[in-house]
């Protein structure tokens, strides 16, 4: 039992890990639209006709960039759900494996415990049969 706790522990911790990684990487997408919309709010008005169309092609590429971190996000989003699931899931094994690790642990004492008690109870037996025995000579 004590095998199976130790792989269940390492699978609640892979879980996390990899929960941990998805949200630092939802973060990093998050930063990177913000970076997109600073961008945006960074364009200088153009004076003529070919900075105005540089710009323009800046503005679409960064659009298209921010759209496609967007669709990042929402997957992001989706793969946290599941990450989360996981870790759930493997969160609520390893106590199940814990608890009944230690419901084990206990009924090893309880058993070792009760033969103590047995063993007690036999020498007292043979101390009391030869305190009579001794009586008797």
């Amino acid at each position: 039992m004590k095998e199976i706790l130790k792989i269940k522990k390492q699978a609640l911790q892979n879980a996390e890990l990899e929960l941990n990684k998805a949200k630092k990487r939802q973060e990093k997408i998050i930063n990177d639209i913000f970076l997109c919309d600073e961008e945006f709010k960074n364009v200088n008005t153009a004076k003529d006709l070919t900075q105005i169309l540089l710009q323009n092609e800046a503005l679409k590429n960064n659009l298209s960039i921010k759209q496609a971190l967007l669709e990042k996000l929402e997957l992001s989003k989706k793969e946290i759900v599941h990450y989360e699931h996981l870790y759930k899931r493997a969160n609520l094994e390893y106590e199940k494996i814990k608890i009944l690790h230690e419901e084990e642990l206990l009924k090893i004492k309880q058993e070792k415990e009760k033969k103590l008690a047995l063993e007690l109870d036999e020498i007292a037996t043979i101390r009391f049969f030869n305190s009579l025995k001794e009586q008797e000579l």
